[in-house]
């Protein structure tokens, strides 16, 4: 019988094979650009907010 943390790793290892090969499928690269463009404007907006608060933007 192998060891708890040796198959959960083994498991995680798995999970990270299927995500990898996922994110190379159409639909991975469309999710991946979705996620990238939530927090582009995420951040954007928290910019926008905050210079409109008054709060000087640090560099």
């Amino acid at each position: 019988m192998s060891h708890p943390k040796h198959r959960f790793c083994k498991r995680l290892r798995i999970r990270f094979d299927v995500l990898a090969t996922w994110s190379e499928s159409p639909q991975g690269r469309l999710v991946r650009w979705a996620v990238g463009a939530v927090l582009a404007i995420v951040s954007l907006g928290l910019t926008a907010y905050g210079v409109a608060a008054g709060h000087p933007l640090k560099g």
